[in-house]
């Protein structure tokens, strides 16, 4: 094109993002700056969600004060960009700041706040916010409500998910499919199994994201039998498996100690259904053989992945190593490990555990040397029980003492 102008610009900036290529629209965007177009609002959101999508906290600042300049900063759609780049950058203060000087809200601007801060780790915050929502009297859609069952999931209060369930049913969300899986989730990871099947089976049509987060459940819950019989009535069904399918009846097989079943469901899944392994398959399969002594299968599938192997996979080599007593192999597990990941502390208590079972006093000591030395602390472990609809959490080591009636 001879003429390019703000417009055309920003369509090629927006195009990429929507392509998931965040790298590309950034340079796009600069070299626009560079040949003396100046940006519009419209295209400060789609960098903006350029930066978030590359998690460029830096580069997305300088669009917020780019936008503060120009005026624009608390546009509906500017405010609500910036809002959702500082919340996938784990910037969340910035997030709120900005959100409550935002003088309109709309639905979207919402969701991505309630959205933030699950992935920021604080689903209260995000529950709360839901609630300010309602009573400032904005009536959330049905994508909003599956942020909300997220965030739900995440602090797993069975009564709250009680009064959801309820809230989905009078406000007529509960017949979106979608809503639906993430209801389904919900009370399996409350611990609700019951009600979560009979959210599955009362749902007319079923997709394939609902078969694979019940298939989940059942196996999340130990239940790899009738995770892998719901996964063949699923296929009875005509309803193609995904990816997420095969990672969740992989997954229960592995938990419920179903070697053969997953064997064949691996290889049915590419050579039948066309879905290419990839490492959280792979992971699966090495958690499977590990979980039932079979170190040299599990070994064997990392070969396979000529070297993209995760540390998670790592891991699960090495969890079953402990398992199997096998120290000789835990050590050349650990060492390629703490190549991918040198600063996750969970890696090196379970090396030192292996040691410590095999009576190497020395290389516990070395190992913990090696975590005092990096300046790693371990995360403490928490449980939470419900009494009379509020949660107490109560972290290791503690030594309160609640009384309840």
């Amino acid at each position: 094109m001879a003429d390019r102008d703000v417009v055309t610009w920003s369509s090629m900036i927006k195009g990429y993002v929507q392509s998931g290529d965040a790298h590309e629209a950034l340079r796009v965007y600069r070299e626009m700056v560079q040949v003396g177009v100046q940006p519009n609002s419209v295209t400060l959101v789609s960098v903006l969600q350029a930066c978030a999508l590359a998690v460029d906290v830096v580069e997305g600042r300088n669009i917020h004060h780019i936008s503060v300049n120009m005026g624009c900063e608390l546009e509906l759609g500017v405010a609500t960009a910036v809002v959702d780049m500082y919340m996938k950058c784990s910037c969340h203060e910035e997030a709120m700041r900005l959100f409550h000087r935002m003088p309109k809200k709309d639905v979207v601007a919402w969701a991505a706040v309630i959205s933030g801060l699950t992935q920021n780790g604080l689903p209260d915050e995000s529950l709360q916010v839901f609630k300010c929502m309602l009573l400032n009297g904005h009536a959330p859609d049905a994508v909003t409500m599956v942020k909300v069952l997220t965030a739900c999931s995440e602090s797993s209060v069975a009564h709250q998910t009680i009064c959801l369930h309820g809230y989905l049913v009078r406000s007529g969300f509960d017949n979106k499919v979608f809503v639906a899986a993430a209801l389904l989730d919900l009370y399996s990871k409350c611990g609700n199994l019951d009600s979560a099947i009979r959210v599955f089976e009362n749902t007319t049509e079923k997709d394939v994201v609902l078969w694979s987060s019940m298939i989940a459940g059942f196996g999340a819950h130990g239940l790899g039998q009738e995770a892998v019989a719901l996964y063949q009535r699923m296929i009875a069904s005509s309803i193609k498996p995904n990816s997420v399918t095969f990672v969740s009846v992989l997954s229960a097989c592995s938990h419920s100690g179903l070697v053969q079943e997953g064997r064949q469901i691996f290889d049915t899944m590419t050579r039948v259904y066309g879905v290419m392994p990839n490492p959280e398959h792979q992971n699966a399969m090495v958690d499977l053989f590990g979980r039932a002594g079979e170190l040299q299968e599990a070994i064997r599938v990392i070969h396979e992945m000529d070297g993209r192997a995760a540390a998670h996979t790592w891991c699960a080599l090495l969890a079953a190593c402990r398992e199997q007593n096998n120290t000789k192999v835990s050590e050349a597990v650990a060492k390629n490990l703490l190549k991918l990941d040198p600063d996750h502390v969970g890696y090196y208590n379970l090396l030192t555990n292996i040691y410590a079972f095999d009576e190497k006093w020395e290389s516990v000591k070395e190992t913990r040397d090696m975590v005092g030395n990096r300046g790693l602390h371990k995360v403490p472990g928490y449980s939470a029980v419900e009494v009379n609809n509020v949660v107490h959490r109560f972290t290791a080591g503690e030594s309160i003492i609640y009384r309840m009636q």
